[in-house]
């Protein structure tokens, strides 16, 4: 299994995927990420037998290649220095991935080979079950977890030891949290959190309720609430960590194109996203500027080039799924009582629009506890996004971009929370601005030095078959390395120019470039550009 995919070089933000003009860099195998697909695989045939036989039984097999595969590789290792584009994910310890695919196999099949090597793994009984928790370079665990809830043909004693492992685990967890302000199931040897530090915090989550599964004893189940209340606000920095839910959510997650922080034209992250969370590092510049001498669980910032606190990543996401499922099924109290949702509102008509804002309006809907209010939302594609919330039957929007179509529809809520049927779609089309080019320009600024990306709109309605660029630095900035185009300064004064691959733009186009530079100390950002001699909005 090749190990990751992804740009051969780092992309700027924001970056639409189908805008991204880099190669893409297919990495070769490794035996941990085989030996990770033989697991997940593993687990899909078991999951899929009833559902899907047919697919069920090339997920097995796939399990089984995979594996036979690592056991012939047994030291493939990614390399360390393969950062480039994406992060080198290398993990020179594999026991633990070995561990975990023969739990999954054996689970799945009965086998008496997978079997051996799970009892003879140095992993075995819950001995990798820590209160640090485990994430994708320690994968031990979710064997352990595996072996606990399906039923397998292992030694009675040995599944008590894991049982006792993960009650012993959850006990330490619960222990440690009777003494925190602001309780969450995580701990470092020397106390500082790490990058992702929400995703292990998840994971240790789901310890605690397979500690309440074992037991029925409701002292996790409370721990488990009080870890979701850590993500959901409950923490030094009064955010939630999950977008779009909480009186204070997340909304600059690092995303390429959950970009809004960037580009209005982007949408913020969909509700249901969780941020990475409080990392002492202070890994990126943002971080490094704005949090140095933090606390632990305050090492946030909500910035979308924040990337060492504020990335979304599948895994951790996974376990907060996992987790908020778990808690809706184990929840106390009667669930609310049965209500009409309020009907579709009208179609939304739009009204004073302008380059770079419009005014929404629409038939109010009605509902038999009352309407409470409205949302408006940007449908890009499949892609959903609210952009206003309002309590009456009309919405001002801003910060759009000019020459530029956006798609919007509106549902009501009620006084009970539910949601109606979305309106009828209104197409907006903002004008375009004078000289038919906007610039976006973005700096990252550190001590001597600094890395800004620009974006080029054609807003205006020609095609541009070649583009030069033109802007003076305010200051004594110098340009030390671009990409995407050809820079050349003189003095103040700065030039870029298309590269061949890059010089047709069709109306409503962007195109993202971007260069290294030097300050003596200040660094403000140019405030007037051209494009092919126009001014640009």
């Amino acid at each position: 299994m090749h190990h990751k995919m992804h740009d051969d070089a780092w992309t700027g933000l924001p970056m639409m995927p189908h805008l991204d003009p880099r190669a893409r860099y297919l990495a070769p195998p490794s035996t941990a990420a085989t030996l990770n697909m033989a697991a997940v695989a593993a687990q899909a045939a078991r999951i899929w037998e009833d559902i899907d036989p047919q697919f069920a039984a090339k997920a097995l097999a796939a399990a089984r290649t995979a594996y036979a595969t690592a056991k012939g590789n047994p030291v493939k290792i990614a390399d360390p220095n393969d950062g480039t584009g994406g992060g080198s994910y290398s993990d020179p310890t594999v026991s633990d991935e070995f561990y975990w695919a023969a739990a999954e196999l054996y689970a799945t099949t009965g086998e008496a080979g997978y079997r051996s090597d799970v009892m003879a793994s140095t992993h075995y009984k819950g001995a990798s079950i820590t209160t640090r928790g485990f994430d994708w370079g320690s994968t031990a665990p979710l064997g352990d977890i595996t072996l606990t809830v399906v039923p397998n043909g292992l030694p009675a004693a040995d599944l008590g030891a894991i049982k006792a492992k993960i009650t012993a685990t959850a006990d330490a967890h619960l222990t440690q949290m009777a003494g925190m302000g602001y309780p969450a199931p995580y701990t470092e040897g020397n106390g500082e959190y790490v990058w992702g530090s929400n995703g292990l915090i998840a994971n240790n989550g789901v310890i605690l309720a397979l500690a309440h599964d074992l037991t029925d004893a409701a002292k996790y189940r409370d721990g488990v609430f009080e870890t979701l209340g850590y993500l959901l606000g409950r923490n030094p920095v009064d955010y939630s960590y999950v977008t779009g839910y909480g009186e204070h959510p997340v909304r600059n997650v690092h995303h390429r194109h959950w970009a809004n922080q960037l580009d209005a034209s982007t949408p913020t992250a969909p509700p249901g996203a969780l941020s990475g969370g409080p990392n002492s590092g202070l890994q990126d510049p943002i971080a490094a500027r704005l949090l140095e001498g933090c606390a632990p669980q305050k090492c946030f910032v909500d910035h979308i080039e924040a990337y060492s606190l504020n990335e979304v990543t599948v895994n951790w996401n996974s376990a907060f799924a996992w987790l908020a499922g778990w808690s809706a099924e184990k929840a106390e109290g009667d669930p609310p009582a049965e209500d009409t949702p309020p009907t579709a509102p009208g179609q939304p008509v739009a009204s004073a629009v302008t380059g770079t804002s419009a005014t929404l309006t629409w038939p109010a809907s009605t509902d038999d506890k009352g309407v409470a209010g409205y949302e408006v939302l940007r449908i890009q594609g499949d892609a959903i996004a609210v952009v206003a919330t309002v309590p009456g039957t009309t919405a001002n929007l801003t910060g759009l971009t000019p020459n530029t179509e956006y798609t919007y529809a509106v549902r009501a809520k009620d006084t009970a929370g539910q949601s109606s049927p979305l309106s009828p779609r209104v197409v907006v089309k903002t004008s375009a601005p004078p000289g038919g080019c906007k610039v976006v320009y973005t700096a990252n600024t550190w001590p001597g030095g600094f890395t800004a990306s620009l974006t080029l709109t054609n807003t205006g309605t020609t095609a541009w078959s070649s583009w030069t660029l033109g802007f003076a630095f305010p200051g004594d900035q110098k340009i030390t390395q671009g990409w995407s185009a050809t820079w050349t300064q003189t003095g103040k004064n700065v030039t870029a120019k298309n590269l061949s691959w890059n010089g047709a733009v069709r109306p409503g186009q962007s195109i993202s470039i971007g260069f290294n530079g030097s300050h003596p100390g200040a660094n403000p950002n140019p405030t007037a550009f051209t494009v092919n001699g126009a001014n640009c909005g």
